[in-house]
């Protein structure tokens, strides 16, 4: 069944298609149908309508030991041959900001995410956070339905959307932002997800935490914004709760989800758990994200896993992130928290650089592209000398114009 029956609505606001140069097309490029799980706009609730009670994040007082309920994610079967093993996708964040880049967004997802450097398969597509600038949209609802309408209509991949500061606790009003986003994209993102999952208990309280698995490498989304930005949601006059309260209960909830996700994987599954891929927002440097990393690392630095790595045989984990507008390889956690297989990955600003390719298991990327766009996380020894386990592809990295565009901007303010 299409998503779209007859024309989509309008994928750019109205800002946006004042700067368009090519018009938008009449019909969706793209039809999918994952299982029966299809929506559509017209079909999906109102963002306008109050959030429910158990949308509410909890006052209860966080408990510092971890679930032991059973967790709920479905690990999915394990694959039966070595090509099975080598799938990829891609991650973006902070876009759009502006107009003018909602159309690069719509160009993007139309021609950045086919022409990654190998032959492993694209399963997926994560925007980790930040698709507005409050101080221009106010977190208007017309803000949330132009981002999902862009993805919705142009996506070759499946796709799910987290929520960035800007999309919820710096806003005017965070709880009626953070509804918005709920509203607008939770039952969207369970819906896309292209591996098994457990779409009968998620977590009432933050139903934007999720799990999925593919082949041994277990993904996982987080909440995590940075502390500046939780602060002020003190000054919120819509605060139903303090600083202190909703940024320790939602942390419990962040490592509570890991914690159950990665027990019940072990539990469950009969394929080799190979690796860990995080999903946030927030970057490790802020004191209230170290926080949280220091209390999922004693449960997964002590896995083992197969002696099949050049590093010793603990179990990779990488949380990919946005916030910081700059690609970086941050080695301040491992190197602080002596956790030797932790990586840090910070993408690009949306606007400024070609969409982040992740690829998992098959061999060294073969690319004429400069070696500093391309960087092996972590070899695998098993599949042959130049076997990696996963590996990056910045593609064309950042955009020489665009760069150039923004200094004679900021000469300007200055």
């Amino acid at each position: 069944a299409p998503l779209f029956s007859g024309a989509p609505p309008a994928t750019l606001s109205p800002a946006a298609q004042n700067e368009a140069t090519t018009p938008v097309p009449s019909s969706s490029p793209y039809v999918f149908d994952y299982g029966g799980l299809t929506s559509s706009p017209s079909t999906r609730p109102s963002t306008s309508q109050q959030p429910s009670t158990s949308q509410q994040p909890s006052t209860a007082e966080p408990s510092s030991v971890p679930s032991t309920t059973e967790p709920s994610v479905l690990p999915s079967s394990p694959p039966t041959t070595e090509e099975e093993q080598s799938f990829g996708f891609y991650v973006m964040g902070d876009i759009p900001y502006a107009p003018w880049e909602e159309i690069m967004l719509r160009e993007q997802l139309q021609t950045n995410l086919t022409q990654h450097t190998t032959t492993a398969t694209a399963s997926f597509l994560m925007h980790v956070g930040d698709f507005q600038k409050p101080q221009r949209t106010n977190c208007d609802e017309e803000t949330y339905e132009t981002v999902y309408n862009l993805f919705e209509t142009y996506s070759p991949l499946p796709y799910m959307v987290l929520p960035g500061d800007n999309d919820w606790i710096d806003c005017p009003d965070p709880t009626q932002a953070l509804n918005r986003y709920r509203t607008t994209f939770v039952n969207v993102n369970r819906q896309r997800l292209p591996f098994p999952l457990d779409l009968t208990s998620p977590n009432p309280q933050y139903p934007e935490l999720m799990v999925f698995d593919h082949v041994g490498v277990l993904f996982i989304t987080v909440h995590l914004t940075d502390t500046k930005a939780t602060q002020q949601q003190q000054q919120s006059q819509s605060s139903t709760t303090t600083q202190g309260e909703e940024w320790n209960t939602r942390m419990d909830a962040n490592v509570r989800h890991v914690w159950d996700a990665v027990q019940n994987y072990q539990k469950q599954s009969i394929q080799r758990l190979r690796a860990v891929v995080l999903f946030g927002h927030g970057q490790y440097s802020t004191s209230g994200t170290r926080e949280f990393f220091s209390k999922i690392q004693p449960l997964l630095d002590q896995i083992e896993i197969d002696n099949s790595f050049h590093i010793p045989p603990k179990l990779p984990v990488v949380y990919f992130h946005g916030d910081g507008h700059k690609f970086s390889l941050d080695d301040r956690a491992s190197m602080s928290l002596d956790w030797s297989t932790f990586r840090d990955v910070q993408v690009d600003q949306g606007a400024f650089a070609d969409v982040l390719y992740v690829q998992i298991g098959g061999t060294t990327m073969q690319s004429e592209q400069e070696q500093n766009n391309q960087h092996v996380l972590f070899d695998d020894s098993t599949n042959d000398d130049d076997g990696v386990l996963i590996q990056l592809d910045r593609q064309g990295g950042r955009y020489p114009e665009r760069e150039s565009r923004q200094r004679r901007t900021r000469r300007r303010r200055t």
